[in-house]
């Protein structure tokens, strides 16, 4: 049998073989990245070490950086004659570097390298620091390579003074000592000590006056906080500088200086002296045999809305805002009473009573709190009626004890049964009775009006926080009892700063202007940047009406049977009105008293409003506290406003 083999067959591998004009384009490319590769490298050599600074020098004169701020100094505040409430004063931080303390350099003597910062820093830091070498020691060995440790906080100005007035001396000391040394004699070295304590600049807010104004000015910590402080802040802060350093195109060092702009210095419409002697007022009366849960004062100029004092009660010192070791617990627990009942003080956590007693210290009852007025109010009610033409001065009103409503089961009554009264005698005898006939005849819309146009449930405007708007019922909730009561001065609740430029501009012809406590502002070089524009905001009623209402309230001090005959200061013309509030709840037997009075009857000159909430005393419905205790500070602060006697007037 045949078998059938398959044949092998061998594969021929064709081999490809590089021309050798292609070899040589290959080892020319080679050669030439050889060649490139080399020049780089001795371009990047040339740079670094032979032209490095130059390019160092350009690349540095292209950058720039913030050296340090330079603080400006905050403005003052200024009572009106250049007293000054509060004030910046500089202060210093003590700043050591101990790398540079323990820096060692190349002794010319020996070669060796040795610590000749050291010992002389440690032997300054003791003598005009008080700080011993061990504590300093300690600092350098936590810290060997820190450059910026803060050592002490606010040093006064006269110690670091102190320090640099004595590294000047002996810097002068070594120089002379250098000048009758012989030629080729050594020279003795001056160690500055300069890269290894220096000081930074700070400002440290000061109040000279400590309690007086406090309530007006507030305090500053890092942000303003209460008062002037904190109203005009933006006006008080300035702007802060900065030291630029940059390096020249030779690499030189040098430095631009932006300084600081100071704030401007808010001079106020307040009288130190006067602001002094109310607050010393108010002390004696709460220490004294009355006493009250808070008692407030503001003195003002009625032509134009200047106050001239403001004070309450809690007064504390500007420079320890926190500290109320002055106050006794019993004056804590009055202060509280007045924003809190008497269980949730007693349910108070000790944490928290000291937290609620710093709120009711620090705010400004004048500015911040609302109350329901009482008779104070009267006059803006007797002014509605007599604007509106519902009665002139020869109008009678008969009282007989008592108004009834159909909406209130029982009459509300007045303090007595006066009888027939004239318009004016319903003021002079605070007749309850005749003022709700007023409010009935105006109605609820003109009454409501009328409250809106004297400014009522609404800010004034006052330059000072935290204003409150007190509380009107709406027309639609003036029932016909309330809008009776109203026109007595209850059932709506006033702010001091309502009621002050209400009454102002009845007494003064009618014009309303917003209280305010800034006179003027001016720069650093006393240049003045603004006033406080003494604008007619509107008008509220009449000169007619304002005349008539000055001899009411005149009357109301002078007649021997009106109500504030209490109020009289011998030699002055002085009208007001007094007020006794019930206070909520009713039948409680807790009452407000103030007293709203004018000096000057062609002119009212100034005017004064004093409240006493809760007099610590059983029968609290007796007013004459309130006129006795204005009196007394009229006749102190009256010269102080350069208003002296006209008369022997009883």
């Amino acid at each position: 049998m045949v078998q059938n083999r398959k044949k092998k067959t061998k594969v021929k591998i064709k081999r490809r073989f590089v021309p050798d004009h292609m070899i040589y384009k290959l080892s020319f490319v080679f050669l030439a990245f050889l060649v490139m590769l080399f020049v780089l490298i001795t371009i990047i050599y040339n740079v670094i070490h032979v032209k490095g600074e130059q390019y160092e020098k350009r690349v540095l004169s292209q950058q720039t950086y913030v050296s340090n701020v330079i603080p400006y100094r905050r403005g003052e505040i200024q009572d009106r004659n250049g007293t000054v409430f509060a004030r910046s004063e500089p202060v210093y931080d003590l700043i050591i570097s101990p790398k540079d303390i323990l820096y060692k350099e190349e002794s010319k003597k020996t070669g060796k390298k040795v610590q000749k910062y050291k010992e002389l820093t440690l032997q300054a830091l003791e003598e005009y620091f008080g700080y011993s070498k061990e504590e300093i020691e300690e600092i350098i060995k936590e810290r060997p390579n820190s450059q910026y440790y803060r050592l002490a906080k606010e040093l006064e100005e006269e110690v670091v003074e102190a320090y640099q007035e004595a590294r000047k001396k002996e810097q002068e000391a070594v120089n002379a000592r250098n000048k009758k040394k012989k030629k080729g004699e050594e020279k003795e070295e001056f160690i500055n000590l300069d890269n290894c304590i220096y000081f930074e600049m700070g400002y440290r807010r000061i109040y000279p006056l400590k309690k007086n104004a406090s309530n007006i000015i507030g305090f500053s910590r890092e942000t303003a906080s209460y008062g002037l402080e904190r109203y005009y802040n933006d006006k008080l802060s300035g702007t802060v500088g900065r030291n630029y350093g940059y390096f020249n195109a030779e690499g030189e060092l040098e430095r631009t200086v932006k300084p600081a702009i100071d704030g401007y210095t808010v001079v106020t419409t307040l009288d130190a002296n006067v602001q002094q002697r109310v607050e010393k007022h108010i002390k004696k009366f709460q220490e004294g045999k009355i006493g009250s849960n808070r008692t407030s004062v503001v003195i003002s100029n009625p032509q134009n809305g200047e106050i001239y004092a403001m004070a309450s009660t809690n007064s504390y010192d500007l420079n320890d805002p926190s500290n109320l070791e002055d106050y006794t617990e019993r004056e804590i627990t009055w202060l509280l009473k007045s924003y809190y009942k008497d269980s949730e003080i007693k349910a108070m956590e000790e944490e928290e009573r000291q937290a609620a007693a710093l709120n009711a210290v620090w705010r400004n009852f004048c500015v911040s709190d609302a109350y329901e007025p009482g008779s104070t109010f009267k006059p803006i009610t007797v002014s509605a009626v007599l604007e509106e033409n519902l009665g002139t001065d020869k109008s009678t009103y008969y009282c007989d004890g008592s108004q009834s409503f159909s909406n209130w089961p029982k009459p509300i009554k007045c303090t007595h049964v006066h009888e027939l009264l004239t318009m004016g005698q319903t003021i002079m005898f605070s007749c309850n009775d005749a003022l709700m006939q007023m409010a009935t005849k105006l109605g609820a819309k003109k009454f409501y009006r009328y409250e809106r146009l004297f400014g009522l449930g609404e800010d004034t405007g006052v330059d000072l926080p935290d204003e409150a708007s007190g509380m009107l019922l709406t027309v639609d909730r003036l029932t016909p009892v309330d809008l009776g009561v109203s026109g007595f001065g209850q059932s709506g609740t006033v702010t001091m700063m309502q009621m002050v430029a209400a009454f102002s501009s009845i007494i003064n012809g009618g014009n309303y202007y917003i209280p305010h406590v800034m006179k003027r502002i001016v720069d650093s070089n006393g240049a003045i940047v603004e006033t406080y524009p003494d604008e007619i905001v509107k008008k509220t009623v009449s000169d007619k009406t304002s005349q008539l209402l000055k001899k009411y309230l005149y009357q109301t001090v002078t007649d021997d049977n009106a109500t504030a005959i209490g109020a009289r200061v011998k030699g002055y013309e002085i009208g007001g009105k007094t007020g006794t509030a019930e206070k909520h709840p009713r039948g409680n037997g807790n009452y407000l008293l103030s007293f709203l009075g004018y000096v000057g009857y062609d002119k009212p000159q100034v005017l004064i409003y004093v409240v006493i909430d809760e007099p610590h005393v059983e029968e609290q419905a007796h007013s004459g506290f309130a006129t006795e205790f204005a009196a007394e500070i009229l006749k102190d602060v009256l010269p102080f406003l350069g208003i002296y006697k006209e008369s022997e007037l009883n």
